[in-house]
């Protein structure tokens, strides 16, 4: 699901080491593809979240950070359709998101190599988080 994010930066931020160049390589990536991409993951997570028996993977730092940084990425991509980098779009997201986002962002950003184990209260604010996003390409 999401090769339309990988193609894209692979064509605009790739670096020619060896070989052709990726503008020779790929085609731009069609905006509909991304939204396709961003709308199916969003909604996979949303549906993971809400099943107790998938929903283990919000409980561990990693996944939770690496989910709330490519939520950002999604919607910076709604409102600018342009794929940023994940730390840049958290930074655009605190500055254009609902404060009540500010904290759950700011966490990703800074506590990703902390606690291995997220809290109760992390794992639903980042389930209401995954529900915002989802409802925003619907």
């Amino acid at each position: 699901m999401g090769w339309p994010f990988q193609c894209y930066a692979l064509r605009e931020y790739g670096i020619v080491i060896e070989g052709p160049d990726p503008h020779n390589l790929f085609d731009p990536v069609d905006e509909n593809h991304i939204l396709q991409a961003v709308k199916s993951i969003a909604n996979l997570w949303m549906e993971q979240a809400h099943d107790e028996q998938e929903a283990g993977w919000l409980i561990q730092r990693d996944e939770q950070v690496f989910v709330v940084l490519t939520l950002c990425r999604f919607l910076h991509f709604a409102s600018e359709r342009k794929i940023a980098s994940k730390q840049f779009s958290a930074q655009w997201a605190l500055v254009n998101l609902e404060k009540k986002w500010h904290k759950l962002i700011k966490e990703a950003i800074t506590n990703s190599n902390q606690t291995p184990i997220v809290h109760e209260n992390d794992v639903r604010k980042t389930t209401e988080f995954i529900d915002y996003t989802a409802n925003q390409f619907i």
